[in-house]
């Protein structure tokens, strides 16, 4: 999460940037008027929007992961062995 509001410190610094360095008013920056202006802006911001989807996959992979871990967890709660030894475990630990 530090990455993303990095990422979105940084994207407002440069519309700031933008905004207060440049002679251009905003109905000259709001669209691209050429192709080779959209051709520079996708290759100023592809690598933005790159990292973007490798945090959401990063994301989605730890929600996925912490799932299973929560289900797994849940089955061996349900299992008496595992309880057994558990509950034993912490008995031998306490003793000291």
């Amino acid at each position: 999460m530090e990455n993303l509001s990095q990422f979105e410190t940084d994207l407002w610094s440069a519309a700031d940037n933008l905004r207060a360095n440049s002679k251009l008013t905003s109905s000259d920056y709001f669209m691209p008027a050429t192709n080779a202006a959209q051709h520079t802006a996708r290759q100023t911001f592809d690598p933005a929007a790159d990292r973007a989807k490798g945090l959401i996959k990063q994301v989605d992979l730890l929600y996925k992961l912490a799932s299973r871990v929560v289900s797994s967890a849940a089955d061996l709660a349900d299992a008496e062995t595992v309880a057994a030894v558990y509950d034993q475990r912490v008995r031998n630990y306490t003793t000291f």
